[in-house]
């Protein structure tokens, strides 16, 4: 039995809003989806399962729903980056009378906020995950 990418997908869906997926067709959201999970489990060192995305639905192994949680936040990480990263761009190339919009920095305050909760979230999750699978030596 294998795990279909969807589950992963479905899972990272239900953890952040955002409206711009709607103009995307069904291909442009899949090439985006996979793009963010392969940039996830570049993160996820110590998994058991084998997360080689070559098949285009699915891995070639089944994941546990630990396994899936832990791709999902690590792509919703991923989906987190660009956003802080823009708008630290244009915070850079405004002078400090123009970055008076107070939204944004309180945005740009609150994107980071977000993704460090995820990525203490993240380690929990891998920490317990490695200790029921009996892999805490290789953590060193």
């Amino acid at each position: 039995m294998t795990t279909k990418y969807e589950e992963v997908y479905d899972s990272f869906m239900q953890k952040i809003s955002d409206y711009s997926f709607i103009s995307l067709t069904n291909e442009q959201l899949d090439t985006f989806l996979k793009n963010l999970m392969k940039s996830a489990i570049v993160r996820f060192k110590k998994c058991k399962n084998e997360l080689i995305v070559n098949d285009p639905i699915e891995f070639s192994s089944e994941l546990t729903q630990e396994e899936i949680e832990i791709i999902a936040l690590l792509m919703t990480v991923e989906w987190i980056r660009p956003r802080i990263n823009n708008i630290e761009l244009l915070k850079q190339s405004l002078n400090t009378k123009d970055w008076n919009f107070y939204s944004q920095a309180n945005h740009l305050k609150e994107l980071r906020t977000l993704k460090e909760e995820t990525e203490n979230e993240i380690d929990r999750l891998i920490v317990s995950y490695s200790y029921s699978n009996g892999c805490l030596k290789e953590l060193r």
